[in-house]
């Protein structure tokens, strides 16, 4: 009864963000670095940047902890509007591998980063397979380069996240 809950809950905050993020404008990111980036690996971190909900970042080493993810948007700097999560494709059996505190940060060089937006305790991102959580940011500053560091999971020590999409602020 709890999950079911729990589900129903889940799929109410994302028909919400989506409805939200309609005539947003994607930007094209692609993946520069992260934690568990062994490409031979299958769910390596740079699936989060493939364009593909089929694939996944998926790892489990404390000893990397805090996870990180950085992305970049080309020569031209961009401000986000917002950003978005895509859950794993098994996320409804290990919903405890969700994120639930992370910052993000905003560099040009890859040297001086800023906080663009930052989350503590979210356990908004439910037990729900390839669903996109959307997530806004405060700081309309352009940046080459987003920088996710992930400081802790719903439980345990395992992540796992299929895309992490970034919106431009603007038309």
């Amino acid at each position: 009864m709890r999950q079911t809950m729990k589900t129903a809950m889940a799929a109410l905050l994302m028909a919400a963000a989506s409805v939200a993020a309609m005539g947003q404008t994607a930007v094209k990111a692609t993946f520069v670095n992260g934690s568990g980036s062994d490409s031979r690996n299958r769910e390596s971190a740079d699936k989060v940047a493939d364009g593909r909900k089929s694939t996944k970042w998926c790892m489990d080493d404390p000893r990397q902890m805090p996870y990180f993810v950085v992305l970049s948007v080309g020569e031209q700097p961009v401000a986000l509007k917002e950003y978005v999560f895509t859950t794993g494709d098994d996320t409804n059996m290990y919903p405890d591998r969700n994120p639930c505190s992370w910052v993000v940060y905003g560099s040009n060089d890859q040297k001086d980063w800023k906080i663009v937006a930052e989350e503590h305790s979210n356990l908004r991102m439910g037990p729900l397979n390839e669903q996109d959580y959307y997530f806004p940011v405060k700081s309309k500053t352009p940046f080459k380069f987003f920088k996710f560091v992930f400081q802790e999971v719903q439980e345990d020590t395992r992540i796992q996240l299929s895309e992490i999409t970034l919106i431009k602020a603007g038309k």
